[in-house]
């Protein structure tokens, strides 16, 4: 029940040493919130992201590598948090399935059946987290994203923009009339970032090597 939605979140590998247990590989993470729709939607995803954007460029002690599931998690509590009236809860399936990877699971299903494996009804955040540069050093990221609506939305799942996934529930005179300025804000912040086809990132996912070695 509910308005299921997903955040999935595909993040660098994180290298310590050779044959260090601690290493990982390129992954994807998935987490989930019961209670997202609409502006409310796009507004959270812009929060997670400007959240991401930050911790990456905060002084790294490039003695260690950036444990990215660490700064995904640390912006999701600030997007849930942020407005005090509508405090929300995203958390990872981690915490229930002892699953930190998902990147099998799409390997495995392929990426319709992953999709509906996620129980969702409005729709799919996806972010991506690209580093250049040699690990442990001051490297440089990009962060990109893309929205797929959920089925109770459209007949059919497909890439939206967030003011395509929008007009599926309000027209544009009644985003007006509501006045919701924060999603206009978010909207233009969005504009900063590029946003890609979900299926075929998740379709490219499907190629990535596991190592089982770093997954130890």
């Amino acid at each position: 029940m509910g308005q299921r939605i997903q955040l999935i979140v595909r993040v660098p590998a994180v290298y310590w040493n050779p044959d260090n247990p601690n290493n990982k590989p390129e992954r994807v993470l998935v987490f989930h919130n019961q209670w997202l729709y609409g502006m409310g939607f796009v507004e959270h995803l812009e929060k997670i992201i400007s959240g991401i954007e930050i911790l990456l460029n905060e002084d790294h002690d490039t003695r260690y590598p950036i444990e990215y599931s660490d700064i995904v998690e640390k912006a999701i509590k600030h997007a849930n948090c942020f407005n005090i009236r509508c405090m929300t809860n995203t958390h990872s399936y981690a915490t229930s399935t002892d699953n930190e990877d998902y990147t099998q699971e799409i390997q495995i299903k392929g990426v319709m059946e992953f999709l509906k494996f996620l129980d969702n009804n409005n729709g799919y955040m996806y972010i991506e987290i690209n580093a250049t540069g040699q690990p442990r050093t001051r490297q440089t990221h990009k962060i990109s994203y893309g929205i797929i609506n959920g089925l109770e939305d459209a007949d059919e799942r497909k890439n939206r923009t967030p003011r395509q996934y929008v007009n599926l529930f309000y027209d544009d005179t009644k985003i007006i009339d509501m006045g919701d300025w924060e999603f206009m804000r978010a909207l233009v912040n969005l504009n900063k970032y590029e946003q890609v086809d979900v299926f075929k990132r998740l379709e490219e996912i499907k190629n990535i090597p596991i190592d089982t070695k770093a997954n130890a």
